[in-house]
């Protein structure tokens, strides 16, 4: 992939995705497509995935596990005492680049899932079967995060 091209997605994802919801993975998205370095390393990603997600993703996964990097005190979802955001490039790249091998092989081995419609695509198909062999009404609960999105289910 084109590093203008990868620099762009992450420019998009900042713009899109994070403006006004996520101002510590706008900055970084923003930071991030003017690096080449941190360029190279993300263009690792799986092909039809997309790349910011999945790079942010990864640094998330790798800094849960070590939570006393100081690059975790940037992370809303890892302490209570934030540091600022103006502050957070240096440790972010030093934290890639001192993982470089393992958010190389999270990029290639791993898949985000972004799309509610792909995501769901195999319960029609079960919830007729099942209905079809039963012909009894379904009860359908769902909980956690996406919690709803399916309920709207038509025969």
């Amino acid at each position: 992939m084109m590093l203008a091209t990868l620099s762009n997605q992450f420019r998009t994802f900042a713009k899109n995705e994070c403006e006004n919801s996520s101002p510590l993975y706008e900055h970084l998205a923003n930071r991030i497509a003017d690096d080449e370095e941190l360029l190279l390393i993300a263009s690792n990603g799986a092909y039809g995935q997309p790349i910011p997600n999945l790079f942010l993703a990864s640094v998330h996964y790798l800094l849960m596990a070590n939570k006393d990097d100081e690059l975790a005190f940037f992370y809303p979802s890892l302490t209570t005492t934030l540091k600022s955001i103006d502050d957070v490039y240096p440790f972010f790249k030093k934290f890639i680049l001192s993982h470089i091998n393992e958010i190389k092989a999270l990029l290639q081995e791993r898949l985000v899932q972004t799309n509610e419609i792909r995501r769901c695509a195999y319960l029609y198909p079960m919830m007729t079967e099942i209905y079809q062999k039963h012909r009894m009404p379904l009860a359908f609960i769902e909980i956690g995060a996406s919690a709803g999105l399916q309920l709207a289910m038509e025969q």
